[in-house]
């Protein structure tokens, strides 16, 4: 059997290689490496009829969140109207054809920032709670059980202004495009809320510092005199404690 190769475009130079410089099929480190600039869906080669499936998927995703992050960035620092697939591209390093592969259109961007980043968020929060129940929190080994969702949702509101601030860029530029792209936060929300009120805690306080949590980071998205330095961590010290279990 010859050996052939079917190749797709790169996704950040949405170019094809030169098949015919491929080299010695035994060569095989040489090989790999031309094959993980590509995303090659099958390679066969002559020698033993060896078939070698690739297909880049880390390449593609670490590009794709590249474009995310770069658009969260340019409406974060610059605001919505700076954002356009030309200004994405250019600022991110990708080829106007390898953002098009990944986000077809300015909506499919918007949408994927949305979902990028309330799923990162979602990340935080079983990491906090998590961390809570082994008992890895420094002074949290004889933590209550109840409240330890809504005391992960107030660390992690507290803990990463950046990623905060890229959720609100994401946020602000959905409202602008297309409202219906906020749907994937909202069933977060309805997921987080119904965890929240079933946490061991009287309802309607769980909702409360839930809603406070939310309140600091819309004063931080619109510089709404949000609590800095000291007066932050007193804060974050009574909520948790109201959430049963002080720092």
């Amino acid at each position: 059997m010859p050996e052939t190769a079917l190749l797709s475009a790169h996704p950040d130079t949405n170019s094809y290689p030169d098949t015919n410089s491929y080299p010695d099929t035994n060569d095989h480190a040489h090989t790999k490496q031309i094959i993980d600039n590509y995303t090659v869906r099958t390679v066969y080669f002559s020698s033993g009829g060896m078939i070698v499936m690739h297909d880049a998927v880390s390449g593609r995703k670490a590009t794709r969140e590249r474009l995310l992050e770069t658009a969260c960035r340019l409406v974060r620092k610059e605001g919505i109207g700076r954002l356009t697939l030309d200004a994405v591209a250019q600022a991110s390093g990708v080829s106007k054809g390898g953002l098009l592969y990944h986000f077809p259109s300015k909506e499919d961007l918007v949408a994927g920032m949305v979902q990028y980043l309330a799923d990162r968020f979602q990340d935080r929060l079983e990491r906090e709670a998590r961390t809570e129940s082994a008992g890895m929190r420094a002074g949290s080994e004889h933590a209550p059980t109840q409240g330890r969702f809504v005391r992960s949702y107030i660390r992690s509101t507290f803990a990463d202004a950046n990623q905060l601030e890229e959720i609100g860029a994401a946020l602000l530029a959905a409202l602008a495009v297309n409202p219906r792209l906020l749907d994937p936060l909202r069933e977060y929300q309805r997921e987080w809320q119904a965890r929240i009120e079933d946490d061991g805690l009287d309802p309607a306080m769980a909702t409360v510092l839930r809603l406070a949590a939310d309140g600091l980071w819309f004063a931080d998205l619109f510089g709404l005199a949000p609590p800095q330095g000291e007066l932050r961590d007193r804060v974050l010290e009574v909520l948790q404690r109201w959430a049963g279990m002080e720092q």
